[in-house]
């Protein structure tokens, strides 16, 4: 199932996956309200550590790397734990109220599999470099939505102050060849934190929407070792959008070109990317060798990531 990374779908797979994870601790519950005890926590208690290692894979196919055995440990330990307090808590209820609710042996630790299998399909298992993708994911649309409406305040400026970046601004904002973009971004990434630099380009880029500041966000958030220590914040989805919004054929062909060369480099980002659809559905509005060179990106992305999810 492909995660739909829009605003409206990002908030839609976190509320399923609240559901899912409520319904998988009322089922715990139900081990205990039928009076199951000892044997109804141990069987939920391994059913919970099974849908954790669905939910996170790599504590099992990475377990030998240095301390990951003990962060599998704790992680079973933690659902272990889980299992006996929801347990002991669904007893308890049935016990104050005198309403048990009969149910098998079995039936509980189905249940918590089957809403495992449920949560798998909705959200793809991320690597441990990413591992917490989807808090990140919705706390930034969080902070992206409009704020509500108070009253007739005077509306804001909707694209954000230009950073003010005197060796870019010296730039011409149209022509430049790709050297000349390179040259300008390395004293920049000599001296900002990726964080600064990520935020700094695309908010220049936002604020002007110029070719120049467009191609130099493509540029720098597209090198590898920038690429690298920034998995898993979106910077690549956000750069897509104001590329997409441009959709002028200079800007649009510098995105396909430095997101091919960097998934050579750093495959992984591919799971930074937006969803594959949306690539090739630009690359059909564009058309001609450029709309052929985006569906091959969209399939390369698509590829990628459905063999590190296989791993």
């Amino acid at each position: 199932m492909s995660l739909d990374r829009t605003a409206a779908g990002l908030r839609r797979t976190a509320n399923i996956l609240l559901l899912l994870g409520i319904a998988m601790m009322a089922a715990a519950m139900l081990a205990g309200s039928a009076g199951h005890g000892l044997q109804g926590a141990l069987l939920s208690a391994a059913a919970l550590i099974v849908a954790r290692v669905m939910a996170k894979p790599w504590l099992v196919t990475r377990i030998g790397q240095p301390g990951m055995a003990m962060r599998l440990a704790g992680e079973a330990a933690g659902q272990a734990g889980l299992a006996f307090l929801l347990v002991w808590a669904g007893g308890g209820v049935a016990a104050l109220t005198g309403m048990g609710t009969p149910a098998p042996l079995w039936l509980p630790p189905v249940m918590i599999l089957a809403l495992a299998l449920v949560m798998r399909a909705v959200w793809r298992p991320v690597p441990l470099e990413v591992d917490g993708l989807l808090d990140d994911a919705i706390a930034s649309v969080e902070r992206a939505a409009p704020a509500p409406d108070l009253g007739p305040e005077p509306a804001p400026d909707p694209r954000p102050a230009l950073p003010d970046v005197p060796a870019l601004d010296a730039l011409p904002e149209t022509g430049l060849p790709a050297a000349a973009l390179v040259d300008a971004l390395i004293p920049l990434m000599a001296t900002l934190p990726p964080e600064e630099l990520c935020l700094t380009l695309h908010d220049r880029a936002e604020a002007s929407r110029t070719d120049r500041d467009l191609r130099l966000m493509v540029v720098g958030l597209t090198d590898p070792h920038i690429a690298r220590q920034r998995l898993g914040h979106g910077d690549l989805i956000a750069a897509f959008d104001l590329v997409r919004d441009d959709g002028s054929v200079d800007v649009v062909s510098c995105f396909d070109m430095q997101v091919t060369a960097l998934l050579d480099l750093v495959p992984e980002a591919a799971r930074d990317l937006p969803d594959p659809e949306r690539i090739a559905a630009l690359g059909r509005d564009i058309g001609g060798p450029l709309g052929d060179n985006l569906a091959d990106l969209a399939a390369r992305a698509d590829r990628l990531r459905r063999q590190e999810a296989a791993e």
